[in-house]
């Protein structure tokens, strides 16, 4: 177990490395080929299959410079900066956030918030990074029409201690049994256009506050993820 732990340690700091070099070989050109796009899109009043094209290229290019964001996220230091706020608010955020994606999929997003949950010590930036993922992954999961449910709670885990709980749960197809396992390792997915990295993300910014991400899910009946944060004393 040691000797997998100093591998990924190993793999970890040689992707940490590459990343930084591609943060100045391809982010830079990379975001002015995106923004010449745009404008040109903006100017060239081009219609029919020639507009449908640079309209794809704008897309893909910011697809690409969301994967180089996500690969130096992983690959630098996560630092925190924490203040008392409530969970309930980046959940609304998020879910403002992606109205038009939930709305063009005709997804039915329904909140539900305990009364009276205490606010937590937490960075609300990375906490709506995380929740984005985990809404965004939902989103991808179900099919037209389908639903997908935010809440925040206080929860009680096995051992008796009490958390702050940032849940999503959807009706999609739920996770297959061979995937679990290792759900969060970087670059795990079976997306035909994933980088597997959000949720190793998402893992990573939970650690960082001391707190933990659940997962529950079976074949045919969805997926839900917890979020919990430690409550305030």
């Amino acid at each position: 177990a040691m000797e997998a732990t100093i591998r990924e340690h190993e793999r970890m700091a040689y992707v940490g490395h590459v990343a930084a070099s591609l943060s100045h070989e391809i982010r830079n050109p990379l975001s002015t080929c995106t923004l010449n796009m745009m404008i040109l899109n903006d100017k060239l009043n081009l219609e029919g299959f020639d507009l449908r094209r640079l309209e794809i290229t704008v897309r893909e290019l910011t697809r690409l410079e969301d994967i180089l964001k996500q690969l130096l996220d992983l690959a630098r230091p996560l630092s925190l900066e924490t203040e008392v706020m409530e969970l309930k608010a980046v959940a609304e955020d998020c879910v403002d956030l992606l109205a038009g994606k939930t709305s063009e999929k005709q997804i039915r997003l329904v909140q539900r918030h305990a009364l009276g949950l205490a606010p937590v010590q937490a960075d609300a930036a990375r906490m709506e990074q995380a929740l984005l993922n985990l809404l965004l992954n939902a989103i991808e999961s179900v099919d037209a029409g389908g639903r997908i449910t935010v809440w925040t709670r206080q929860a009680r885990d096995a051992q008796g201690e009490t958390w702050a709980e940032l849940g999503v749960h959807d009706n999609g197809p739920g996770i297959a049994p061979e995937l679990k396992a290792g759900l969060f390792a970087p670059f795990a997915t079976n997306k035909a256009q994933g980088t597997g990295l959000g949720l190793s993300n998402v893992k990573r910014i939970m650690e960082a506050h001391q707190g933990r991400v659940l997962v529950k899910s079976r074949p045919g009946l969805g997926a839900t993820f917890a979020l919990r944060l430690p409550c305030r004393p």
